[in-house]
């Protein structure tokens, strides 16, 4: 592991770990305190939580039944494996507590590696994007393995981001082939409830990246491939309108918020593969900037000639995690 130091103040560690398996590391301590509690899901432990995908179309209300509050030097990750000989993929759900210096396997999959999960703020589930039977679902498991139950499918979907309250789910549904009509949708977790909310007038494919709060959340926008740039907005999703942030050289852009939640990190690579099966390369130079979480002048903290930055989160008040390909 190389690591590399940005001396400012407050002063800024950024760790880079170059991964030879599919690794995505996220904090459990990682989003920042908000008003409105914990989501309340369907009670009861008696509820049969099923693992197959509902009917198309529909999502299964979340059964989460309370449970003591998760260890905050927690750190959840996703190892993926691939057999060119076999032909076969897995992947692997694990959990590495930091005081002990122990890893725990929470569960595993067959098929193709399960990118895109994240922890609920208060410590205590995990919300997966696996395969399933040839689709892509929304899955929630507890921290010990136990509870896996399966919300939504459809044919192919990501960039699954959960609300600091636990409440909502954004994510886009790309089972179209036609990439128009791919679809920026939020799903309630108490009731199952799916609302797909409409492109801005000069947009036609949007990603979510980051909450903020309960109410606001950044989106990446852009054209179709070859049709013009990007750029990245906070979405206000109590009155659907949107503030531009950045305006984005290409699409290889991750972007994380201070455990305050007064500053935005983004990182932008010149160049990174849209999935971890597609063919080509990535490759540098790739830059990490800090600006205040609402906009504002943007400075450059971080910047390498040869490294491509998929992700990163925010590990502590002090230190970024970084995903490098």
């Amino acid at each position: 592991m190389n690591t590399y130091e940005y001396s400012s103040r407050p002063r800024l560690f950024v760790a880079i770990s170059l991964l030879i398996l599919i690794t995505l590391l996220l904090a459990a301590c990682g989003g920042p305190s908000t008003s409105g509690g914990s989501v309340t899901p369907t009670p009861g432990k008696t509820a049969t939580l099923q693992t197959s995908c509902p009917p198309k179309g529909t999502a299964r209300a979340a059964v989460m039944a309370p449970l003591a509050p998760g260890k905050q030097d927690t750190f959840v990750y996703i190892e993926g494996k691939h057999s060119y000989a076999q032909g076969s993929t897995s992947y692997t759900l694990k959990r590495y507590t930091v005081s002990t210096r122990t890893t725990t396997t929470i569960i595993s999959g067959p098929e193709s590696p399960a990118f895109g999960a994240q922890i609920s703020t208060d410590g205590q589930w995990v919300i997966l994007n696996p395969f399933i039977s040839g689709q892509r679902a929304i899955q929630l498991v507890q921290m010990d393995g136990q509870g896996l139950q399966t919300l939504y499918c459809s044919g192919d979907m990501g960039w699954i981001q959960w609300s600091p309250d636990n409440k909502y789910v954004a994510f886009v549904d790309a089972s179209n082939q036609d990439q128009s009509k791919w679809t920026f949708n939020l799903l309630t977790v108490a009731t199952g409830a799916i609302q797909t909310k409409p492109h801005d007038s000069t947009h036609v494919l949007e990603f979510p990246l980051a909450w903020i709060d309960n109410t606001h959340l950044y989106v990446v926008s852009g054209l179709l491939p070859g049709e013009g740039s990007w750029k990245l907005s906070l979405l206000d999703l109590t009155t659907g309108t949107s503030k531009q942030i950045l305006n984005l050289p290409d699409h290889c852009i991750d972007a994380t918020h201070s455990i305050d939640g007064t500053q935005l990190f983004t990182s932008h690579a010149h160049q990174c593969l849209a999935d971890w099966g597609a063919s080509g390369s990535s490759s540098g130079p790739s830059s990490i900037q800090v600006q205040s979480a609402m906009g504002g002048p943007a400075k450059t903290i971080y910047s390498t000639p040869t490294d491509a930055i998929k992700a990163m989160r925010v590990a502590t008040n002090t230190s970024l995690l970084l995903l490098i390909i």
